[in-house]
């Protein structure tokens, strides 16, 4: 299968506000010096036409930062993106409708919804504007919209804050599939809902996948989650990927001890990792990553080269990679 989307030694950084301390300490003729945040840092990726990627890791690991890369919401410091072999351009920077093909799906609906706008209007909005329907269109376009996501017509004249949450999110995917993307980021996009919520948006996204041949970057904390909608797992840790391979590869065979540590948390996700120490401490911050391989400082099999040398994305077997100077001795 061909790649529709590639990002080669992709990175992102973010200058922090200096806080209080800092602010009196200049007053004070002391000199200022700006604090960086490495969010994403030097990330290589696929997604091939079809597949669903699952990208998981903790809280500030850096998932969110890249999935806005991928869409173009955000642009990288350097690196580069590619969709379909073509560069992906900031969407603030666009002027012709040339990054419609890649399209994101939010954590929240509530928030990602303008609660003054109508829901005909939410979904017809971006279509009409980039010229793929005619405004006198609008009502038949959205009631097919709709339909597509499983709500019925009596939706379109109503407003966000009339609806459930699942419902809202249904919304929200309505609107993202409205510009007909091949490509499409979920960032969290069950987190926020009841269990049994999840499981039919979980069910819509793979239905929409088999429908309409739609690619998915999958991006979530949870990888019991992630587990049931990917072809194939990323892990993430303080902005950089430490193990990829295919689901069943990486559930039955983990090489990574940050991969283990969040398998192990999991319960009755595999039965063999039971006996695997769980994550200890707390993640890093990215202000001031640590030295060599950047989970050192939480492994529990870290060794003296674990902390001054930084692990590359190696193979070990056959689609699994991993980050880890163990794990490349034992290959």
């Amino acid at each position: 299968m061909s790649n529709v989307i590639e990002l080669r030694s992709v990175r992102r950084s973010f200058v922090t506000k200096p806080d209080l301390a800092d602010r009196i300490a200049t007053a004070f003729g002391a000199k200022s010096s700006a604090r960086v945040l490495r969010a994403v840092d030097g990330v290589d990726l696929e997604i091939a036409q079809g597949e669903v990627l699952g990208l998981v890791g903790e809280s500030g690991c850096g998932k969110s930062t890249l999935g806005r890369i991928v869409a173009g919401i955000l642009p990288q410091d350097s690196g580069e993106v590619f969709f379909n072999d073509r560069p992906i351009v900031n969407k603030t920077q666009q002027k012709d409708g040339s990054g419609l093909g890649v399209q994101m799906v939010f954590q929240n609906p509530a928030a990602a919804l303008d609660p003054r706008q109508s829901i005909v209007d939410t979904i017809t909005e971006a279509p009409i504007a980039h010229g793929l329907i005619k405004r006198s269109e609008a009502r038949g376009f959205a009631i097919e919209a709709l339909k597509r996501v499983g709500l019925r017509d009596d939706a379109l004249d109503r407003y966000p804050h009339q609806f459930s949450g699942g419902q809202r999110q249904r919304i929200c995917i309505a609107r993202a599939l409205a510009v007909d993307p091949s490509v499409v980021i979920c960032d969290e996009a069950v987190a926020s809902l009841d269990v049994s919520i999840q499981a039919q948006i979980i069910n819509l996204f793979l239905d929409l996948r088999d429908k309409l041949n739609l690619s998915y970057l999958f991006i979530s904390h949870d990888i019991s989650v992630v587990e049931h909608v990917s072809d194939r797992i990323a892990v993430m840790y303080l902005g950089q990927i430490v193990e990829l391979a295919p689901t069943e590869e990486l559930l039955e065979n983990p090489q990574h001890p940050y991969t283990k540590a969040l398998l192990a948390e999991v319960p009755g996700l595999d039965k063999r990792l039971t006996d695997e120490p769980g994550l200890e401490g707390e993640l890093p911050s990215p202000l001031s990553p640590p030295t060599g391989c950047r989970f050192h400082p939480r492994c529990p099999i870290a060794t003296q080269d674990c902390r001054s040398q930084a692990p590359r994305l190696e193979s070990t077997a056959p689609g699994h990679q991993v980050a880890c100077l163990l794990a490349e001795k034992n290959s």
